[in-house]
């Protein structure tokens, strides 16, 4: 039986903007060279940048498995939702993946 590989991370807060950039060449360099991905090139990669990076970390994965999403979305349609990010928008992006039912946000900002 063959198993299909999904293998992700979200970087949160952790990183800063050019911190983020570093780490996306660096591992869009061993996901480019690295001999199992070649093995087996159905494994789903992805990573959830902070999102000022999201364009950036795309940039940095350009050619390689990587596929890049978002840490949150709206739960609303476009509109007058300041400092909200559309689904939409990251899509148009190229995100492939949002990362939604945080601890955190379900704690402080009573989202659910």
């Amino acid at each position: 039986m063959s198993v299909k590989l999904t293998l992700g991370v979200s970087l949160k807060m952790y990183f800063g903007f050019q911190q983020t950039l570093d780490w996306s060449r660096q591992v869009a360099d061993i996901v480019r060279h690295h001999p199992l991905l070649r093995q087996h090139p159905d494994t789903t990669l992805f990573t959830f940048p902070s999102a000022p990076a999201i364009d950036a970390t795309l940039r940095a994965f350009v050619g390689t498995a990587m596929q890049v999403g978002a840490q949150n979305i709206a739960p609303a349609g476009p509109g007058a939702w300041t400092g909200e990010t559309s689904a939409a928008m990251i899509a148009e992006m190229g995100g492939k993946f949002v990362e939604i039912g945080h601890a955190e946000r379900r704690r402080h900002f009573h989202e659910d």
